[in-house]
């Protein structure tokens, strides 16, 4: 396998999985925060999109155009967030699929003092956020008394194979 057809792999896997988390939420659920100075957690998905729209056209074509990464004055829909977060992640999915991947080992160079990294470290960031953030949803939806899915995979009907373990080895 490519190191594309990988990082292309690793999306998608990924987003099944906050998409599996988005599932278990309702629109009212969404302007929930543990904390006055925390993301929502419509947020959370939001930051996930916009982050990613952000970076695709700006480290593939130089297009930093940081409004979109500006939240919108009101708190999205759960089936806005979700068109939101398959129109971005179809759009990255057709870049990838246009990138040259000799170009993986290119230097990027965000300027104003940043150190330069390769588009390969910044890529492989992207999807280190989305588990990052989905991680924090994770926590959310424990907070809210939801059990979250599966971290690596999108399972069938919410399996939790990790949970199911710990309860036959005497975990807690």
């Amino acid at each position: 396998m490519s190191e594309l057809a990988d990082l292309r792999e690793h999306l998608e896997r990924y987003r099944a999985v906050t998409h599996q988390a988005l599932d278990l939420v309702t629109d009212e659920d969404l302007g929930w925060r543990p904390g006055p100075e925390l993301y929502t957690l419509g947020q959370q998905f939001l930051h996930i999109a916009q982050s990613e729209d952000l970076q695709i056209p700006g480290l593939l074509r130089d297009d930093w155009d940081y409004e979109r990464g500006r939240f919108p004055a009101r708190e999205l829909k759960v089936d806005e967030l979700r068109e939101l977060l398959d129109a971005t992640r179809k759009r990255t999915m057709v870049a990838l699929s246009e990138l040259n991947p000799g170009c993986l080992g290119e230097p990027v160079d965000l300027g104003e003092g940043k150190p330069t990294q390769t588009l390969r470290w910044w890529l492989w960031l992207m999807v280190e956020h989305e588990v990052h953030h989905k991680a924090q949803i994770a926590v959310y939806l424990r907070q809210m008394g939801k059990t979250p899915p599966f971290f690596a995979e999108a399972l069938e009907d919410g399996a939790r194979p990790d949970i199911e373990i710990r309860e036959k080895m005497g975990g807690f």
